[in-house]
């Protein structure tokens, strides 16, 4: 993984930035800042204007581990296609296999609730097709996840678990995840290539495509990540969108 404000990345993306090229972005620690509370990641003004701007010239989608009705209230920005819930919500799943996730998630959920409330500052969010337990308040952060895996493996049925930024979140187990959504989203839309950015683990499941037709880049630098370059922190996405923008106005 290379830093990409250098003279290999600015020309990767150069070689990236055409009509037939899709713009994918995960949303919170990407789009947005990191926030204490997640009702309050809510897209910075700047970054909506650039994303306004570049969607004229290609389509933009949004792929979050959120719910689509709660992007849709922090987001200010319209994306071509939100796709939320790792992959499970804004693709044309057979409404059979989400009625049988919401069934599950409602399963596990109850199950939570009666071990959730003697964990002090954690927070269960039910996102429909899935659930996320956060953590990011607690102090003792290590102790606490080990505590919740602990309740987490006697859940039923087994969930799948996949791991955020101090938050775990519950899955029922499906071939869909960020990854193989953007390949459904690339196909739907009649897209050759995309440009994927993320910050997070479940980001993972789109670096580690086999696929030369995606440019993926991390925000922030990880040895095993599978992404071909990184920005240094959040803060660099308005230059990266500023700078595909200077492609297309040219």
């Amino acid at each position: 993984m290379k830093p990409f404000f250098t003279q290999a990345g600015l020309q990767k993306l150069k070689t990236y930035c055409h009509p037939q090229t899709l713009f994918a972005f995960d949303y919170d620690g990407t789009l947005t800042p990191l926030t204490s509370k997640i009702s309050e990641a809510r897209l910075p003004l700047k970054t909506q204007k650039l994303l306004e701007t570049l969607y004229l010239y290609t389509p933009i989608v949004i792929v979050s581990g959120r719910s689509i009705t709660d992007l849709k209230t922090l987001c200010s920005f319209t994306p071509t296609l939100f796709i939320g819930n790792h992959g499970l919500e804004g693709l044309k799943l057979e409404k059979k296999l989400k009625i049988n996730f919401y069934k599950i998630c409602k399963k596990w959920k109850k199950q939570l609730l009666n071990i959730t409330p003697d964990i002090q500052g954690i927070e269960l969010e039910d996102k429909k097709y899935s659930l996320s337990i956060h953590y990011r308040n607690v102090r003792a952060k290590v102790n606490t996840k080990a505590l919740l895996l602990r309740h987490l493996s006697k859940l039923y049925p087994t969930p799948k678990i996949v791991f955020g930024k101090s938050v775990i979140n519950i899955l029922p187990f499906s071939k869909f995840n960020k990854g193989t959504s953007l390949k459904i989203a690339m196909h739907q839309l009649k897209m050759k290539r995309a440009i994927y950015v993320g910050d997070d683990q479940t980001d993972e499941d789109v670096f580690c495509l086999p696929t030369h037709s995606i440019l993926k880049i991390r925000i922030g630098k990880k040895n095993n990540s599978h992404a071909h370059f990184y920005l240094k922190n959040h803060f660099k996405i308005n230059q990266f969108l500023t700078e595909a923008l200077s492609l297309f106005l040219r």
